[in-house]
């Protein structure tokens, strides 16, 4: 299963919206895999209407720069989140330029133990900490924020 959000452009669509009770939409699972494996993938409609998939961690990106977006190429998509990834909030504005157009940006990575999720997995014999029941649909994560202050990669955490 892919972990991405898929996305069309809400100012082609709203005249469909508001013209019908319900409309119809959708994506290629093939860009939607694209898009979980390398960040961001564009598809386009017989329409000329771009449909973007990307990770979860670049919805801040997409939803900032939500009409310019869907104005770009894969190639121009895969710019922006590689400079996007390498921008360092201290030593810049919050924003890159792409072919002239200003974008914004604004995610915060923290670094993170890559073994914290397997050991919450194992300190809690991969049942739910809460309720005791494993179903596969567990995930571990932080009760404290990882990015607050006060927040660790600490199991109890």
């Amino acid at each position: 299963m892919t972990k991405v959000f898929n996305a069309w452009n809400p100012f082609l669509l709203k005249s469909r919206f508001n013209s019908r009770k319900t409309i119809s939409v959708y994506s290629r699972f093939s860009i939607q895999e694209k898009g979980s494996f390398q960040g961001i993938a564009v598809y386009v409609d017989n329409n000329k209407h771009h449909i973007i998939s990307f990770k979860p961690e670049y919805l801040g990106l997409y939803l900032e720069n939500i009409e310019a977006i869907h104005l770009f190429n894969e190639t121009k998509l895969i710019e922006l989140i590689k400079q996007s990834d390498q921008l360092d909030a201290f030593d810049n504005d919050g924003s890159i330029d792409i072919d002239g157009q200003r974008l914004t940006i604004t995610h915060t990575r923290y670094l993170r133990d890559p073994k914290f999720r397997r050991k919450v997995y194992e300190a809690y014999k991969y049942c739910c900490s809460m309720c005791g029941i494993q179903l596969e649909l567990i995930e571990a994560a932080h009760i404290v924020p990882h990015s607050h202050e006060k927040g660790t990669d600490e199991i109890e955490n």
